[in-house]
């Protein structure tokens, strides 16, 4: 404590004014938030009792809707629904779930959705109360999914969708579609994301999100596959909120949808229900398709050991990673490397590696076997490719164990471009 008080005003004295405003701020922000706590864990005292008391008979337990962001949006509610179905890690007394929003929400129709799905109450009633318990490790009385937006326990190939449209919904979104787009519901449809970090920045603009920037991907290596899929008949939309750069390419049956006058919360929604499949570009806006069951193509994938082991309609495709020395690529194993079980921003400046993209002949060729292998369910792989497939699984599920991961189940039923896997043959170690 002495060395940190000496450090703050040899700080002071270094900086002046401006330095000791700075600390002062700080230091007020730290009272306040201490003073803050201490108010709630007295408001909260007493329900906590009360649901102490209670929970002989019932069990009350509050869920955090993690409203602020797409992906757990839709697949925490979704998985945590999939569950209660399933009465997987379900309490053996009656319970009654009582959920609330984060205060941002980044679709507001979705939250109407989950809103006549779940119990959910004013952000203001719960909060401090769910704070504590939080802070408490009181687990007895949390709501949600186990793994958060992970679905370790393959509920997705097990069950319909439990966040549905209902049926005026669906006949809105047709006629949406057909006034905006002149396109009718019986049309092919394909929605395609490619990540990059415009919408957090200007959704967050106090927030440094550049450990994200792993993620991010070039729209334009997607043009080929687009102009192939509307060869084979598709219309294709790019979805998406805000994004830092238009499609270079000008065709009827290509919507950017995401830089689109008619963009709109519903239509977010319903363009995931009507798609045929979905082409993801690294982006969590994922979990609105994969609410939907939809076969899922991912692209410039980054993060190994989180692949959703259990989805057969799930092709992907990855980044590389390149040492920047040696200049050699890197064997995909070496994600095992990380404690998370994938390499941020930060973790490629430590490990001296450098993150190669997808090219746009590396998409179109995942994009073919996508379709034939999962669309159309025509396998031409060859011998060699299929084992090469194996070859894969195998070290994926080995490096699963050796790294002590638990994102997955224990059976890997993931699929890899196999193409993709002959040309980077020598890294499946």
């Amino acid at each position: 404590m002495l060395n940190f008080i000496k450090k703050q005003i040899y700080d002071i004295k270094d900086g002046g004014l401006k330095i000791f405003i700075f600390k002062l701020n700080v230091f007020i922000i730290k009272i306040r938030s201490l003073f803050y706590f201490f108010i709630s864990l007295v408001i909260s005292f007493f329900p906590l009792i009360f649901l102490k008391i209670i929970s002989q008979f019932y069990i009350i337990r509050i869920g955090k809707i993690d409203s602020n962001r797409i992906g757990h949006f839709t697949m925490n509610i979704e998985l945590y629904l999939c569950q209660k179905n399933k009465n997987i890690n379900q309490p053996t007394k009656k319970t009654i779930d009582i959920f609330f929003h984060d205060k941002k929400i980044c679709n507001y129709y979705f939250k109407k959705i989950v809103d006549r799905n779940l119990n959910v109450v004013p952000r203001f009633i719960f909060e401090n109360i769910y704070f504590i318990i939080k802070k408490l490790n009181l687990k007895k009385f949390i709501a949600s999914s186990d793994f958060a937006d992970k679905d370790f326990y393959n509920l997705l190939e097990s069950t319909n969708s439990f966040l549905s449209l209902t049926k005026d919904e669906i006949k809105l979104g047709r006629k949406l579609l057909l006034e905006n787009y002149n396109i009718s519901h019986n049309s092919k449809i394909v929605c395609l994301t490619v990540r990059d970090d415009e919408y957090l920045k200007i959704t967050y603009p106090n927030k440094d999100w550049s450990y994200h920037d792993y993620r991010n991907c070039e729209i334009d290596n997607y043009i080929k596959s687009i102009e192939y899929l509307i060869e084979k008949g598709y219309y294709v939309f790019r979805v998406g909120k805000i994004t830092n750069k238009k499609i270079n390419l000008n065709n009827p049956k290509l919507i950017d949808y995401a830089n689109n006058k008619y963009r709109s919360d519903f239509l977010d929604v319903y363009l995931a229900y009507a798609c045929e499949f979905f082409i993801n570009g690294n982006s969590g806006i994922e979990g609105m398709y994969a609410l939907f069951r939809k076969p899922i193509l991912r692209t410039n994938f980054t993060g190994m050991f989180k692949m959703d082991t259990g989805k057969k309609n799930h092709l992907y495709i990855f980044k590389l990673y390149q040492n920047k020395s040696t200049k050699k690529l890197q064997p995909f194993s070496l994600e095992k490397k990380s404690s998370k079980g994938y390499f941020d921003t930060n973790d490629l400046l430590k490990e001296n590696l450098s993150i190669i993209e997808n090219t746009s002949d590396e998409i179109l060729i995942s994009t073919k076997e996508f379709l034939d292998l999962i669309i159309y369910g025509n396998d031409r792989r060859s011998n060699i490719e299929k084992e090469l497939e194996n070859k894969f699984r195998d070290m994926y599920t080995q490096s699963l164990k050796d790294g002590n991961f638990i994102y997955s189940t224990n059976v890997v039923n993931t699929r890899v471009c196999t193409k993709f896997l002959l040309k980077y043959k020598e890294l499946i170690v």
